[in-house]
């Protein structure tokens, strides 16, 4: 190789090389997720396939109605869910997922749910099995309406 090539591609290298760096991952824009969101209906699917429904149609709407989340744009949240006191705490939004910094019952410092849909006026969140505290819940997702 003469010195005209080797000194070309001494020049190339380093820009093919630093074109390709890795991504960081980046936080969503939160400006659908941001506000104060109640809870309008759960949906419960038990690992046998049955489907629970609570709405303003049973009786159990009493609970549900009480849940809410008020995300605000600093990443500080409260919430209330699953017969729980009002707590705050911080949250990031990433990848569809919300992620509350709060101790859970398994002992693990933060709480992770998926973002199923988020529109202007309507959250709605998958809860999984948090944490598998229920023994039979596979799913547990709850629709939110974003109080004017």
């Amino acid at each position: 190789m003469n010195a005209k090539n080797f000194l070309l591609m001494l020049l190339i290298v380093p820009f093919v090389f630093g074109a390709c760096k890795k991504d960081e991952p980046k936080d969503e824009p939160q400006s659908n997720i941001v506000g104060h969101w109640n809870a309008t209906k759960v949906v419960v699917t038990l690992l046998d396939g049955t489907v629970n429904i609570y709405d303003e149609t049973t009786e159990e709407y009493n609970l549900v109605k009480t849940w809410f989340i008020n995300l605000e744009a600093d990443g500080t949240c409260t919430l209330r869910a699953f017969n729980s006191a009002v707590g705050t705490t911080t949250y990031t939004y990433n990848n569809g997922m919300l992620t509350f910094a709060m101790e859970v019952g398994d002992g693990t410092n933060s709480w992770s749910v998926k973002v199923v849909s988020v529109t202007d006026s309507q959250l709605v969140i998958d809860y999984g099995n948090v944490h598998g505290v229920f023994e039979t819940v596979k799913s547990e997702v709850v629709y939110y309406t974003k109080a004017q």
